[in-house]
């Protein structure tokens, strides 16, 4: 059923999912709605704005733009993107001249035509990635990105975006941005939640506005989930699972996952320990389950009393022998000859194994510890076995036996986490002296999933990525600069200032890096010394085109003592032009160059190309970057995977 709706919203919501293109304002701005008068006057004011595709109709717009400001107003909204419209401009002749109407067309026709020219995907992705650098605050691109992400499986990646556009738009107006919420709720398993931010989205009744038909879609998924248990545990439907019965034990148990995926444990362990209670053999797996979601060591005990209870009656099940291992009447050497009887009657019992492990290290058995770890990545070499024991190697002081197994068993897995959180940690431990390019290839593991990151709209995850790379890779200092530029271009501009200070003291003599650093100065609410970097930047190259608007804006601002972070201007080759919008500094006239690579580079450029790009903002670092980039490309030839 779920590959039905997921089928479903590609087909119907998919690029569907944006406004009517090119509808007359005079034709809806009478329009009822179920929503206050101000946020209709909002909705129609972005289903106009984000609608327009064609510059004939930017009176059309403008108007809407108008009718948008007194919703604000009136709905006394703060947030939202576009910037103030006059009057006044009504009456003059040159609004296809318009800065913002010009970006805004740009960025509506560019993501029209990607969503109808390419399929969900990884060459979505790249383009609207394209997109998004280029439009950076246009939110139906980072909403199209945040439908792909989730497309792809990546539903963190997906909540990240949407709640960025969440803090860019006034959400009650903006259907988009309702059902984008709406499929977030639904992803995290509260589908009672997602219903309800639906009909809220219902109620600005749009042609263009799916949500009447994705409330009865869901519904429908939900009805055909009754008497399932897991069907509803996925759902997230935790009423449609009581209703099952008090005393159904897997629907007890399902309550259990539900509520453990919320982070709810209290309720996780109560749900689990009725399970328990009620199942057919107990549901020994419950009690499992319940012990891994307790706060309160006196439960644990209670719970090990009861395995023992139960092992003393004659119950066979790894679960149950287990836990009672650890009842408070054993001492240590007793508890480590119950665990080995375990492992030695169910030996693919892994967690019998790692409480083993547990016991041979409290007890500083280091001989049967090591060949217990490589009994078990000899059976069954999985990624959390290997980890387990080159942890415990590591603890005991086995470091080489730890690298060996890491190399050994872990090379299949270089593009999983995994694989550099525990390298990282063999290299904090002292690995580089028993095998020196262990770090070099890290590193170079860890830039190639950052940028992979940063490619894929996770720029927090991406960052830091790149940013532990430092660790391993000391004479590389302009990885700095790469893990500030990623930050940047993913809205992070305060998160970016450090990075771009220590870059900053590397290359005193950048224009484009003192322009960079004064954007995240702005972002910061630090003026000063925005006004300062700015005009550091001016110093070196006078013709850099938006530096006389953000040093005047910057001054601006700080005449005004306003003391709400902004959001920088973003720097773009080729010009813009800032218009203040409430508490948000927002550029969006942005040219668009289709001869350009697919996806931003970030400074550095693309695996497999001759050099780095060269660009428009955090780009025209790109020189900066170029050993860095020679350096990578050299690590790639030596440590990629084939």
């Amino acid at each position: 059923m779920r590959l039905i709706a997921a089928v479903w919203l590609v087909s119907t919501v998919g690029w569907c999912q944006l406004p009517k293109e090119n509808v007359r304002f005079v034709l809806i701005k009478k329009q009822k709605m179920g929503v206050s008068s101000g946020y209709k006057k909002m909705a129609i004011g972005y289903e106009v704005l984000y609608g327009i595709t064609d510059k004939a109709q930017v009176n059309d717009a403008y108007e809407a733009g108008i009718f948008f400001q007194k919703g604000a107003k009136q709905a006394k909204a703060g947030r939202y993107l576009f910037p103030k419209f006059e009057k006044q401009k009504l009456k003059e002749d040159d609004l296809e001249r318009d800065e913002f109407m010009d970006g805004l067309i740009n960025a509506n026709n560019e993501l029209r035509r990607l969503l109808e020219n390419t399929e969900p995907g990884e060459i979505r992705r790249k383009v609207l990635m394209s997109l998004y650098v280029q439009f950076p605050y246009h939110t139906p691109t980072i909403l199209a990105a945040a439908r792909n992400e989730r497309h792809l499986g990546q539903s963190f990646v997906a909540d990240q975006l949407v709640r960025y556009v969440d803090k860019l738009e006034t959400s009650p107006a903006f259907w988009p941005l309702l059902i984008a919420k709406a499929e977030m709720a639904r992803d995290g398993g509260y589908l009672e939640n997602a219903i309800d931010i639906l009909l809220e989205a219902e109620k600005l009744y749009f042609s263009s506005n799916p949500s009447s038909e994705l409330i009865r879609t869901w519904t429908s998924e939900r009805n055909d989930a009754n008497g399932k248990p897991e069907a509803l545990a996925e759902l997230g439907d935790i009423e449609g699972l009581k209703a099952l019965g008090k005393k159904n034990h897997e629907a007890l148990f399902q309550i259990g996952r539900v509520y453990e995926k919320r982070g709810l444990k209290i309720n996780a362990k109560d749900a689990y320990m009725d399970a328990f209670k009620y199942g057919e053999d107990r549901a020994y797996h419950a009690l499992t389950a319940a012990r891994k979601v307790v706060i309160n060591v006196s439960e644990l005990d209670g719970m090990a009393r009861t395995a023992k209870k139960l092992a003393d009656e004659g119950v066979e099940d790894p679960h149950i022998l287990t836990m009672a291992a650890f009842d408070q009447k054993y001492d240590q050497a007793e508890r480590i000859e119950k665990l080995e009887s375990v492992v030695s009657r169910y030996p693919d019992f892994d967690e019998a194994q790692s409480k083993l492990l547990a016991a041979y290290r409290s007890s500083n058995q280091v001989v049967q510890l090591t060949q217990l770890c490589k009994t078990m990545i000899e059976r069954n070499p999985s990624q959390e076995n290997v980890q387990i024991a080159i942890r415990y190697l590591v603890n005991q002081g086995s470091l080489q036996e730890a690298v060996t197994v890491y190399k050994k068993f872990l090379g299949n897995y270089r593009h999983e986490p995994h694989y550099l959180g525990v390298g990282r940690m063999l290299h904090q431990n002292g690995s580089a002296s028993i095998d020196p390019e262990l770090s070099q290839r890290l590193a170079y593991e860890l830039i190639r999933e950052g940028l992979a990151c940063a490619k894929r709209f996770d720029f927090e995850r991406g960052a830091a990525f790149t940013d532990q790379a430092k660790e391993l890779w000391p004479e590389q200092p302009d990885l700095a600069l790469l893990t500030a530029n990623i930050l940047k271009n993913g809205g992070k501009s305060a998160q970016a200032l450090p990075h771009y200070e220590e870059s900053v003291e590397r290359h005193p003599d950048s224009a484009p890096l003192f322009e960079l650093l004064g954007d995240c100065y702005y972002a910061s609410d630090q003026l000063n010394n925005a006004i300062e970097a700015y005009e550091s930047s001016q110093s070196l190259d006078p013709s850099r085109a938006l530096l006389p608007f953000k040093i005047k804006d910057a001054k601006k601002q700080r005449n005004k003592k306003v003391g709400a972070t902004v959001v920088a201007v973003l720097s773009v080759v080729g010009g813009g032009a800032s218009m203040s919008s409430g508490n948000i500094s927002f550029s969006f006239r942005v040219p668009i160059n289709a001869g350009r690579t697919s996806a931003t580079t970030f400074g550095m450029g693309d695996q497999g190309q001759d050099g780095p790009a060269s660009g428009y903002g955090v780009e025209e670092t790109a020189p900066l970057l170029k050993d860095l980039f020679s350096a990578y490309l050299d690590l790639e030839e030596k440590y990629a995977i084939p």
